[in-house]
Order: structure tokens, then sequence, then C-alpha cells
């Protein structure tokens, strides 16, 4: 869930390589476009919360399949938007 935006002024192929090797949401050389950051940052940020999201709705299936009562329901729900609302 962590996106790592590596924003270098050492820019090399290889270096590029190995930063998608690694799995991070971009590459970027200095100097950068303020636009450029600027999406990239809205656009890791986009993938981060639909990544909780799928935590989220994993979990809470999890709860709602399990459970007896719609209270404990509301009240696990209420814990987990909390864990992932931060």
């Amino acid at each position: 869930m962590l996106q790592v935006i590596v924003l270098t002024g050492y820019s090399s192929i290889e270096a590029a390589h190995e930063s998608g090797r690694l799995d991070s949401a971009c590459f970027l050389s200095k100097p950068a476009e303020f636009e450029e950051l600027v999406a990239q940052i809205q656009g890791a940020a986009g993938r981060r919360r639909a990544a909780l999201r799928e935590v989220f709705d994993r979990e809470l299936a999890a709860v709602v399949g399990s459970s007896r009562s719609p209270l404990e329901i509301i009240a696990a729900t209420q814990k987990l938007r909390q864990k992932y609302d931060q």
C-alpha cells in the first residue's frame, strides 16, 4: 500500500529500471515539472485509497459473514473505518 515516488538528480536507465523492479509508483528526474509531480502524487494517493478500500471491503466481508448481531456489524464497521481513515 505504500506508494513511493522516486525523485532524483542522478537519473540513469539502471536506476529507473531498479525503481520499477522495486515497484515504485513512478521515477522522476530533477528538475521535474511541478504539474507532473502533483499528478504523480495525486495518482499515488488514489491508488493507496483504492488499495485500502479493497482491504476494508475484504475485512468487512469477513466480519459480516460471521456475525450474529447487526450491532456487532456496526461496531466492527466503525472500527475498520477508523483504522483505514488514518
